[in-house]
């Protein structure tokens, strides 16, 4: 049996912390890569000579975005993050807000390494935009249809918490509720009022 000389011994030593350096070095490059995904939002689709027609004047669609820094979980905050529509315009003739959600004052919080997403609907305000005829339910059950869905494809299931105005709990309630029990297969249904 060999003995290992003091050299060798600090060389193995330096080599396993070197090793070691490189592992954590490449553990934070990876987890602050950024990826390109695909969000839902709830998109503008009424106004005049539009190409997409909806009966409610607004469609939830997938948006690319860039996600930095990409941690592996969908991204469900910027459900509701401010997104012009792309456009070959001039600057003076260029379309405002597209993202019904941000137009609307709604929020989506995370709270870091936990499997929930909270809806604020505190700051919730009418929008009065083309020919809209959608209501503030609308526009709600379409915000979680675009949560469950990114829940879907990242194979998640959340937990979904509503914060609205006083007097409104009892109503929130049941649409977590309904969310909890959310066959996230199947589109979000809004439940019946009591």
């Amino acid at each position: 049996m060999k003995v290992l000389s003091k050299n060798s011994s600090r060389t193995s030593r330096a080599l396993l912390g070197a090793g070691l350096l490189f592992t954590v070095l490449c553990a934070v490059c990876y987890g602050t890569a950024s990826a390109i995904v695909l969000i839902y939002q709830p998109i503008l689709t009424a106004g005049e000579a539009t190409a997409i027609k909806t009966l409610q004047g607004f469609a939830v669609l997938p948006v690319p975005f860039e996600c930095f820094p990409y941690q592996g979980h969908p991204p469900y905050a910027d459900i509701a993050r401010p997104n012009s529509l792309l456009t070959s315009a001039p600057v003076t003739g260029r379309a405002g807000e597209s993202n019904l959600a941000a137009m609307a004052g709604i929020k989506i919080q995370i709270p870091y390494e936990e499997n929930t997403v909270i809806l604020h609907l505190e700051d919730l305000t009418a929008f009065e935009a083309f020919e809209l005829t959608a209501s503030s339910d609308d526009l709600i059950e379409a915000t979680i249809e675009c949560v469950r869905r990114m829940a879907s494809e990242g194979k998640e299931h959340p937990v979904l918490h509503i914060s609205g105005k006083p007097g409104e709990e009892a109503k929130w309630a049941r649409w977590e509720k309904a969310f909890l029990h959310q066959d996230m297969a199947k589109p979000f249904t809004r439940p019946q009022a009591k």
